[in-house]
């Protein structure tokens, strides 16, 4: 599990290793305050993408990788131009990854 406060247009980036033959689930959760606006997209070393939860439509991927590899996981925030205050919203962020043999 990570964990992080961001702001609207703010983003965060995490390296991951993952182990071979192994079923993953991620899972990216935000405070309500950021509401589902909290998208997140996995990619590999070579900058290949491998999920984008915009496409998707989920908060979490379950997935299994081949071969023992490094993912790298980007949370982004994006703004929001209806925001009338102009006062950004934050809210934490948790990135939680779970596996099974």
């Amino acid at each position: 599990m990570n964990s992080t406060t961001l702001f609207e247009g703010d983003s965060a980036s995490l390296r991951m290793t993952f182990y071979s033959l192994l079923d993953y689930r991620l899972l990216v959760c935000a405070h309500p305050i950021l509401g589902d606006k909290v998208r997140f997209r996995v990619s590999d070393t070579d900058g290949e993408e491998l999920y984008n939860s915009v496409e998707g439509g989920k908060d979490s991927w379950d997935f299994r990788v081949n071969s023992t590899q490094e993912l790298i996981i980007d949370v982004v925030v994006p703004e929001d131009p209806s925001n009338a205050n102009n006062i950004p919203p934050s809210g934490c962020v948790t990135v939680v990854l779970g596996f099974r043999e």
